[in-house]
């Protein structure tokens, strides 16, 4: 369990390129309790999970340097970050992708993301 878990805020990194979605729901997850993180690509993901790992991570597909594909490969291959629950958040209806826990269609209303969260974290 992740030291911020344990302290009953749970970390949830987001990572997204376009700043209005990474910073509303930001804005979101903060209102529902957990601590939150934010990268505008997968290089910066990955800096953010070496200096502190999260709870969850949610992900959107299309990024410039390294995408959501490349990112999930990465935490996928990791040692460190291999159990890490994953959501995508993907624009385009019906993409789906086994390295992932469960997939949202942007723009998921609230119930749908806070849902697929509550359920990868055990609090359903």
């Amino acid at each position: 369990m992740a030291a911020s878990q344990a302290a009953g805020r749970p970390h949830i990194m987001v990572v997204d390129d376009a700043a209005d979605v990474r910073e509303t729901l930001g804005r979101l997850l903060e209102a529902h309790g957990f601590h939150v993180s934010l990268a505008s690509d997968g290089q910066q993901a990955l800096h953010g999970l070496q200096a502190a790992v999260p709870d969850l991570i949610i992900i959107d597909l299309e990024m410039p340097n390294i995408d959501g594909r490349e990112l999930i490969r990465r935490i996928r291959n990791s040692p460190a970050w291999s159990h890490l629950p994953a959501i995508l958040s993907s624009g385009t209806p019906g993409t789906a992708d086994d390295c992932f826990d469960a997939s949202v269609t942007k723009p998921a209303p609230a119930d749908d993301m806070l849902g697929a969260i509550d359920a990868l974290l055990g609090r359903a």
